[in-house]
């Protein structure tokens, strides 16, 4: 679960978190520091959107790629 810091609904990522982890043991909780809801949408123009992006696009990758 990616959450921005500033997010309104921050504290609802936390809770989908604490649901999620029981079955998805290996699955993280990221808090993107400083950012709030929606700037995902600007990785084409900030870069911490854009690493943010490219982390969770890797985790992903390791978790449905085939070996």
């Amino acid at each position: 679960v990616l959450a921005a810091e500033l997010d309104a609904v921050f504290d609802d990522s936390a809770r989908l978190f604490d649901g999620l982890r029981p079955a998805a043991p290996d699955s993280r909780f990221v808090v993107a520091a400083g950012q709030d809801h929606g700037f995902l949408k600007s990785a084409g123009r900030d870069p911490s959107a854009a690493r943010e992006l490219e982390a969770l696009s890797a985790w992903l990758r390791a978790r449905v790629s085939p070996p």
